[in-house]
């Protein structure tokens, strides 16, 4: 059964914020998946996709970016966005 948690304006960084759905199913694993869109100064900046599998995909600033998996375990775990792992 999948859950979901809304993100509406999170930041860490003052004039960044994150926004979006993550949606999370305990059967497919430790990775939470939806849409995030990230603002820069009130203004968008970027979109990323977070898939089941641990990918994440999109463009920030105009330049496409990707991770692997292991690449967004690491970058969850050192920003502080393990939660979303355990959700």
């Amino acid at each position: 059964m999948p859950f979901g948690e809304i993100i509406h304006a999170l930041s860490y960084i003052p004039g960044v914020t994150l926004s979006g759905r993550v949606e999370y199913v305990k059967s497919r694993g430790h990775f939470g998946s939806g849409r995030l869109t990230i603002d820069l100064a009130t203004k968008r900046y970027g979109t990323v996709v977070l898939g089941s599998d641990g990918s994440l995909r999109g463009t920030l600033g105009g330049i496409s970016v990707s991770l692997t998996p292991a690449q967004r375990t690491a970058v969850d775990n050192a920003g502080g966005l393990g939660f979303i792992a355990t959700l």
